[in-house]
């Protein structure tokens, strides 16, 4: 699957912040608010596993920064 067509910049994940953890939690079995305290979850693999979620059409990010189709 492709990513969503939109730049998705930080701030936008951050602004989606609930969707985000909500993501983690089911496409990851990470409990984000948990690992965000945890000096050994890092930025490197918060970012990874974050952008990948814009490969995942059954993720709420995808969800929510697909382009539409108004077909």
């Amino acid at each position: 699957m492709l990513a969503p067509a939109t730049t998705v910049t930080w701030a936008m994940f951050f602004d989606a912040w609930p969707i985000l953890v909500a993501d983690f939690r089911s496409e990851y079995h990470i409990h984000l608010e948990r690992v965000a305290h945890d000096p050994r979850f890092t930025w490197r693999e918060f970012a990874f596993y974050a952008t990948g979620l814009l490969s995942s059409p059954t993720s709420r990010i995808y969800r929510r920064f697909a382009p539409r189709n108004d077909d």
